[in-house]
């Protein structure tokens, strides 16, 4: 097997991806990724094709292949395709020993080989906006709009902004989520291409998505969406500018989300949490990971105590009037802890919170709905909290 695996990663080029439609942009960092020893283009086409097949093998089936038992932290067990996924993830080179360019081009070839394959069932329109503020200047930005075919006019809207540690992914990395939730919900769902560091650090991705929010918000009704119930929401980085978008409506004044949808949130820079010592390096977003992400972002140290880095650390008030809250949580997940503080916190504030925490699932699971039968679970019960959300604002606006 060994040599026959070698004789594949010696034939393999970049002109063999192109079928995944690599953009023009990422070209450079494509030939980086390919030139890597440790991971070629071949082998992240064989672990994923093995991926993808991982939901037909009877879970007991796949803890003997992976390792002989679950895995278990406490009383949380990893689920088995969760298990085989990191199984895999472990004998790859980390992510953060590539360099940038090459960092983007492999997250979003994963991304795309870990979702679901085919054409989109969905109307997708793509729009370049303009913005100009005084704390984020004058520039342009891409948004991507996901639209049910067959549902009422104006419909609900969720504006979402992807993770990737404020450094890598975008709308392409995260379409097969937002379509999903789309599908699910028959809401519009608008993804923003919110400008990454280390090119534009802190706080620029932040006004990006301020900015971009009350642009969408303005304007939602030309995107089809219903004025009254315009949501924010975002996983892992994008959660943290979520949560940090909803605190600078109550501080700064403008439109405040009709609600918020925070999955896995980053929301305290200081990685303090007992969860971030609990995983170490283990699963799939680690320790050295978290460090490159924050340090690329902020890019002083200092600026970890700050709110608009680390939404945990606001003032009581803020959290008083933060919007109706969809919390959740991985147990396999360093950031686990301090979401659920966060949740913690806008409930002792009186904030509506629905929190729930997959204690099977690992960091990143929305990005996995291709090859994991337990993320689709997971995935359809975000939509029934999202749904559940919009019926509570549905009845406060009739009463």
């Amino acid at each position: 097997m060994s040599i026959f695996t070698n004789q594949i990663l010696r034939r393999i080029t970049v002109a063999d991806l192109q079928k995944f439609k690599i953009g023009k942009f990422e070209r450079k960092g494509l030939e980086t990724l390919l030139s890597s020893k440790r991971v070629t283009g071949a082998r992240l086409w064989m672990e994923h094709q093995f991926l993808a097949q991982v939901n037909r093998l009877p879970h007991a089936m796949l803890y003997r292949l992976m390792g002989g038992r679950p895995e278990t932290l406490g009383t949380r067990t990893l689920g088995a395709e969760m298990q085989a996924i990191a199984f895999t993830s472990r004998r790859m080179k980390p992510f953060h020993e590539y360099p940038k360019d090459a960092m983007r081009v492999r997250y979003q070839y994963v991304s795309r080989m870990m979702g679901r394959q085919g054409p989109p069932a969905l109307q997708v329109r793509r729009k370049r906006i303009h913005l100009n503020s005084v704390a984020g200047g004058d520039r342009w930005l891409q948004i991507r709009t996901y639209t049910p075919a067959q549902t009422r006019l104006p419909r609900p809207m969720l504006v979402y902004f992807h993770g990737g540690g404020w450094c890598i992914g975008g709308a392409d990395t995260h379409e097969d989520f937002c379509l999903y939730i789309a599908e699910r919900t028959n809401m519009a769902v608008v993804s923003v291409d919110y400008r990454l560091a280390p090119e534009h650090p802190y706080p620029l991705p932040v006004e990006d998505v301020i900015d971009a929010w009350q642009w969408i918000a303005e304007h939602a009704a030309m995107l089809g969406g219903d004025e009254r119930y315009l949501l924010v929401g975002g996983d892992s980085a994008g959660g943290n500018l979520s949560a940090v978008l909803c605190q600078q409506a109550y501080l700064r004044g403008f439109r405040m989300p009709a609600g918020q949808v925070l999955l896995y949130p980053s929301t305290d820079m200081r990685c303090q949490h007992a969860s971030h010592q609990e995983m170490g390096d283990d699963y799939l977003l680690t320790g050295k990971w978290i460090h490159w992400f924050i340090t690329s972002y902020l890019q002083s140290n200092q600026k970890r105590v700050e709110p608009q880095a680390s939404p945990l650390l606001a003032d009581f008030e803020v959290f008083r009037h933060q919007p109706p809250a969809i919390v959740v949580t991985c147990g396999f997940d360093p950031l686990r802890d301090e979401g659920e503080e966060y949740a913690e916190k806008l409930s002792a504030a009186g904030v509506s919170v629905d929190y729930h925490e997959f204690s099977h699932l690992l960091h990143g699971f929305i990005g996995m709905l291709g090859v994991s039968g337990q993320a689709i679970s997971a995935a359809n019960t975000i939509s029934a909290q999202i749904l559940g959300l919009l019926a509570r604002l549905e009845g406060i606006q009739n009463s």
